[in-house]
């Protein structure tokens, strides 16, 4: 899934400056200050996720953390195709967030959206992103 950053705020000018940072393990980071405002207007996309085969359920995954509440996560691709799930504000511990949806009803426009913009304002913010995968998921059989 290939990445794309932005503060979507004609304020900042649609994008992160210094706030994105990488590890050695390439997880990416990103520390700024709470807006207060509606939550699409800090994101973390990655797009596009693959669209799929027809009759197939897919699960988006991934790895992440976070220290303060007011953010939350969805797929997108012009409409809402999921509905938003809260991440879990649990600073320096790794929490998993998974959505699932229909292969075959994604357009080109989709991407995994992480939305941080209604963290309380001036609240600093520390948001790590660890790993993101796709697979099918397995629905014939319990794990």
């Amino acid at each position: 899934i290939n990445p794309v950053f932005w503060i979507n705020s004609e304020e900042a000018g649609y994008t992160f400056h210094d706030e994105v940072s990488y590890d050695d393990n390439g997880a990416m980071h990103l520390a700024f200050n709470g807006w207060g405002a509606d939550n699409w207007h800090v994101q973390v996309n990655f797009a596009p996720l693959p669209i799929g085969e027809a009759g197939k359920t897919y699960a988006c995954r991934f790895a992440y953390s976070i220290n303060a509440e007011g953010g939350d996560y969805k797929i997108y691709d012009g409409g809402d195709i999921t509905t938003a799930k809260p991440l879990l504000p649990v600073e320096e511990v790794v929490q998993y967030g998974s959505v699932t949806y229909q292969g075959g009803t994604l357009t080109a426009a989709n991407k995994l959206t992480i939305e941080l913009g209604a963290i309380a304002k001036d609240t600093p913010v520390e948001f790590t992103l660890y790993a993101i995968a796709i697979a099918i998921e397995d629905t014939a059989h319990d794990k």
